[in-house]
């Protein structure tokens, strides 16, 4: 690998929002010879490179949220749904319902399972094919 000036690097990441493939693609488009293991470990050796890369992420999810708002507010029911599905918990908008234990106790579950022609209330749409066999 070429030695990639910290600036240029620096820039590289960003401009790929912390994606190594783009940056590496970025960085030999100017000419210099990349190998991404070296990457990654200037990567892990320089702090202002790890603030770089959380930075041009954050921004890549504040592009996302924005756009995401744009959705919302266009009336897109998936995306409305995805929202309140994450984001909406807190307020109750769950499809699960989720318990928390408090005792030092382990919980213990028993499952019982049933062969099929054993269980009584079987789904509508099950019976109808059944029948028709």
């Amino acid at each position: 690998m070429t030695n990639i000036p910290l600036k240029v690097l620096k820039n590289a990441l960003i401009k790929s929002y912390g994606v190594i493939h783009p940056a590496v693609k970025l960085l030999e488009a100017k000419g210099f010879k990349v190998e991404r293991a070296n990457i990654y470990k200037r990567i892990q050796r320089n702090q202002k490179l790890k603030d770089a890369i959380e930075e041009s992420q954050n921004k890549l999810l504040d592009i996302a949220e924005f756009e995401l708002g744009k959705l919302i507010a266009s009336g897109d029911r998936t995306v409305i749904t995805f929202l309140l599905k994450t984001k909406g918990r807190k307020r109750g908008y769950v499809e699960k319902v989720e318990q928390q234990h408090s005792s030092d106790q382990p919980i213990k579950l028993t499952i019982e399972t049933k062969p099929y022609n054993q269980i009584k209330n079987k789904p509508k749409r099950l019976n109808a094919r059944n029948k028709s066999n």
